[in-house]
């Protein structure tokens, strides 16, 4: 299937609730598209609540070191795990955040040209323009093609580990 394959990934947690009207809008926006669509849900919706269509597949869970490489864009609620998962393989994004720190992340993201931030309570208008313009665009994709190779390039966990031992003489126990 030669059809680009868009991941729509809000927080497997209990926390994914506050996303079910933007899972609702995806789910019509992909519906209509000449895209390939994998939701991962959690436990928290049930498939059989969402629109149905040949091009869409519900799941609770899926890694997503297995379906990003494969992925043309991601919608997501901009937590840091899924979008440093995204950048790192050069995916495009389609930004909801909805509470913590999200907002953030997706505002850094799309000043960085890596993806589009929708509205709080987008419908498939919305969602499909957003979609369109991250998959149509080649400047998406070449912004988050120089992101994932910083990323890529850099020690995260290591500069964390350095930064701790740092802060270490400062730090007081228990």
């Amino acid at each position: 299937d030669a059809r680009p394959l868009v991941l729509v990934s809000p927080t497997t947690t209990p926390m994914a609730q506050p996303a079910e009207p933007v899972i609702r809008a995806a789910a019509g926006a992909v519906a209509t598209m000449p895209v390939r669509a994998l939701f991962t849900l959690g436990q928290i919706l049930a498939p059989a609540t969402l629109p149905a269509a040949e091009n869409i597949v519900y799941t609770d869970f899926v890694p997503h070191s297995a379906v990003l490489p494969h992925v043309a864009a991601a919608v997501s609620q901009c937590g840091h795990g899924t979008t440093m998962a995204a950048l790192r393989e050069a995916v495009p994004l389609g930004c909801f955040p909805k509470f913590g720190d999200q907002k953030g992340v997706a505002a850094r993201g799309a000043r960085l040209g890596a993806g589009i931030v929708l509205s709080d309570r987008p419908d498939a208008g919305e969602g499909r323009r957003a979609l369109e313009a991250v998959l149509g665009d080649p400047s998406f994709r070449e912004a988050t093609q120089r992101l994932s190779v910083v990323l890529c390039e850099e020690d995260g966990a290591g500069v964390a580990a350095d930064e701790i031992e740092a802060a270490g003489g400062s730090l007081k126990t228990v």
